[in-house]
């Protein structure tokens, strides 16, 4: 982990937070509209900013999904403090 501050945290977060919900909306949207080339393409667009930013707070502050844990970390990610346990 590196030295990123709580507040470089919470924007991370704030950020991955705004796409995931994008991604969500967009493929609820696409549930009814599949052929729709405009949403096809927004959500192909969020798809890997949101992967990135995973791997960001993965690397600086651990997975938040069992996705985004990265090769070195293997199951540390379920060492980390449980969000009710104050974590993320």
């Amino acid at each position: 982990m590196n030295n990123m501050t709580n507040v470089d945290r919470r924007s991370l977060m704030h950020k991955i937070s705004m796409v995931s919900f994008g991604i969500v909306e967009a493929t609820l949207y696409l549930d009814t509209h599949p052929m729709d080339e405009t949403a096809l393409k927004y959500i192909n667009e969020l798809i890997p900013v949101r992967q990135s930013l995973l791997e960001k707070h993965s690397q600086c502050f651990g997975p938040l999904t069992i996705d985004s844990v990265l090769p070195s970390q293997k199951w540390e990610w379920a060492c980390n403090p449980m969000p009710w346990e104050g974590g993320y």
